[in-house]
């Protein structure tokens, strides 16, 4: 006879699913959530928060067990990135105390670094060695870029470029990972082709050069060099007539002249002194600067509203870094710039799951290294790339060796 106690006692492998099942949602809401933000010591991500809970449990086992819980912790790289980050605010207190940053500037500058470190931390806790979670990790962030746009109307009124054009390549990518090469590569490339026509010229370039690569991958050794000149001169031809098309409208021109005079003024104040930078936020004090230059180009700038100046920041992850905080306070992007290198590598040689999304992630990230800040949800989406990295570096190492690498 049945005991109906028994029907309905918990087994023991109930924990360990709910465990299963806790981690992934918990991505999910994560990558959802730092697409929010709150006022707190600047933008701070909500999806921050979730990961400022979770640093603490991951710190704890590492003391505990004396080792990284993840398996993409315990490696060379994850120690050289965490090392980076600590060289990088002592480049950062460094210089901010020595330019006399006003304390609203330097307590943005050391937030932003402090919470780099602890995002990198939690995020590759939370992803650890599975690619499952790095998916919905990243769907939880395209997702959450569409709702915030949705909510509170995306920047500048461009709903394709700030809303649906990455989640969609994202899904898209995501959706045809099973099907054949010419799928993936007439996928990506039609992709390309749609986000130039609506002038999301950075994700253009970015899916030509995905479709130009998978191409290539496959291509025979006698006809890949030919084919890969072929392929460059194809995307920057493609991206170079966009830019000619849109060259006359104000809009997109204002925007190029202002990212031209980021650049210059960043790489001449890290030239200017590049053993101490110039402080956190230096560019409420050189925005003159900024001004001046943007001004030269365009004769129908004026000049920037204070509300303007106190969200400027550098659009260049690397240069801002050195302009900020110096050489020291480079030294996280310079691995992390390393690191980037090495999983492309890793994910030519190795045939990664998801081949085409995992191309798109890689060369999103590389764009916003040279040309995005790292403030406000940025941090979460770098830490998300290394985890990447490293997930395609441990696969390059063990193969598909199910104690090093989960599905």
């Amino acid at each position: 006879m049945n005991n109906p106690a028994h029907d309905y006692a918990p087994t023991e492998k109930q924990p360990a699913k709910l465990a299963r099942l806790a981690v992934p949602i918990l991505c999910g809401l994560t990558g959802l959530l730092s697409q929010f933000t709150i006022e707190f010591v600047g933008s701070l991500p909500v999806g921050e928060l979730v990961l400022l809970a979770v640093f603490p449990v991951v710190v704890f086992f590492r003391i505990y067990r004396r080792e990284w819980p993840a398996l993409v912790q315990q490696n060379r790289w994850f120690t050289t990135l965490l090392f980076g980050v600590i060289v990088m605010a002592v480049g950062y207190v460094i210089s901010d105390l020595y330019r006399s940053s006003p304390t609203g500037n330097l307590l943005r500058g050391w937030a932003r670094v402090a919470f780099l470190g602890v995002d990198l931390v939690a995020v590759t806790g939370l992803i650890g060695g599975s690619w499952k979670r790095l998916w919905i990790f990243a769907l939880g962030v395209a997702a959450g870029q569409v709702t915030q746009a949705v909510i509170a109307g995306p920047l500048a009124g461009e709903y394709w470029k700030f809303c649906f054009g990455f989640p969609l390549t994202v899904l898209l990518l995501y959706a045809i990972a099973e099907r054949g090469r010419w799928i993936q590569i007439m996928t990506a490339f039609a992709m390309g082709v749609l986000h130039l026509a609506l002038s999301y010229r950075s994700m253009g370039g970015i899916c030509l050069l995905i479709a130009a690569i998978l191409y290539l991958r496959e291509a025979q050794s006698r006809w890949r060099w030919p084919l890969t000149l072929i392929a460059l001169t194809v995307v920057w031809s493609a991206i170079t007539l966009v830019q000619s098309r849109f060259e006359e409208e104000d809009a997109h021109r204002g925007s190029n002249l202002e990212r031209q005079s980021m650049i210059e003024v960043s790489s001449d104040a890290f030239l200017e002194s590049p053993l101490v930078g110039q402080g956190s936020w230096f560019t409420t004090r050189m925005i003159s600067k900024v001004e001046e230059k943007r001004a030269r180009t365009d004769e129908s700038f004026g000049e920037y509203t204070q509300e303007q100046i106190n969200e400027f920041t550098i659009h260049s992850q690397i240069l801002l870094s050195l302009a900020e905080g110096g050489i020291l306070g480079g030294a996280f992007f310079f691995v992390f710039g390393a690191l980037l290198l090495t999983a492309f590598r890793c994910a030519w040689l190795n045939p990664a799951p998801r081949r085409a999304l995992v191309l798109l992630l890689l060369c999103d990230a590389l764009w916003n290294y040279a040309m995005s800040p790292f403030s406000g949800s940025s941090r979460v989406w770098i830490c998300v790339a290394v985890a990447l990295c490293l997930l395609l570096w441990q696969e390059h190492r063990h193969g598909s060796d199910r104690e090093y690498v989960h599905e």
